[in-house]
């Protein structure tokens, strides 16, 4: 079933909204920083050299501090901690002021980068959180708010992020031989998670000629388009998911925010 799944999915190429790129790619520099630990705060880059004058960053910055700015832990129950979801919102960059509570499925990439950082617990509890949202209608909005767990913005244009992050999540918990962050059942989890993806996936949005972009999650109506990044990401995402490990050395190849596939030259 692994492998047959894997050969129902397939993937080329896309362009992506800028503002979004930027986004991505200043959070998993970020990421990437946080491997380095006698590097942590002071240089927003792959690989950290003595001579940087790191003047656009300053001293105090740590992902740590950009953590506890964003993000929000929302209390479902009477006060026990297990009560408690994770989830990322939005706040003034100036100021740090939380300015929203809204998450979305342009967020969903975010557990990915907690992974490839090494913060495992988060990662594993935000992705928790961005299926409760795909569970929300059967497959995933927009936007939400995540305070009153109401729809603010009911389309679905067939997003690959919390695909992409599915995909990271199983790899990291298939592979860490270290600690039990996942939880019991480890990467099984992600696995089954991707498969419900798939099956919302195809259920709602197949149409005759293709994959069709939801006007509302909420009706299931369906809009007469279909985004080349379904083909570039989200079909890539999928198909790495269900496909064989040997399919791809993930620890030579890194993706950018577009799914190209990047091959490593460069030292960690």
């Amino acid at each position: 079933m692994h492998d047959a799944r894997a050969r129902r999915v397939v993937a080329v190429a896309r362009t992506d909204d800028y503002g979004a790129g930027l986004r991505r790619a200043e959070l998993f520099s970020i990421a990437r920083v946080c491997e380095k630990r006698d590097c942590v705060g002071r240089c927003v880059v792959e690989r950290c050299n003595p001579a940087h004058a790191h003047s656009r960053v300053s001293d105090d910055f740590s992902p740590e501090t950009l953590y506890e700015l964003l993000q929000d832990e929302v209390d479902r129950g009477p006060g026990a901690r297990l009560n408690y979801e994770l989830w990322y919102g939005h706040a003034d960059m100036n100021t740090g002021k939380r300015t929203g509570t809204t998450y979305g499925a342009l967020d969903a990439f975010f557990p990915a980068v907690l992974a490839m950082s090494g913060d495992f617990e988060r990662a594993r509890r935000l992705q928790d959180s961005s299926f409760k949202m795909w569970r929300l209608h059967g497959i995933e909005p927009e936007e939400i708010n995540y305070q009153t767990m109401q729809v603010t913005y009911a389309g679905y244009p067939l997003r690959p992020e919390i695909i992409e992050s599915t995909y990271y999540l199983y790899h990291y918990a298939r592979t860490r031989r270290r600690g039990n962050q996942f939880g019991n059942e480890g990467a099984a989890v992600y696995l089954k998670m991707g498969e419900q993806l798939f099956d919302d996936f195809v259920k709602h949005c197949r149409a005759e000629t293709g994959y069709a972009a939801l006007k509302s999650v909420v009706t299931k109506e369906k809009s007469d388009a279909m985004q080349s990044f379904v083909f570039a990401e989200t079909f890539k995402y999928f198909y790495l998911l269900f496909a064989p490990p040997s399919a791809l050395d993930f620890d030579k190849v890194i993706f950018n925010t577009e799914a190209h596939p990047i091959r490593r030259t460069w030292r960690r």
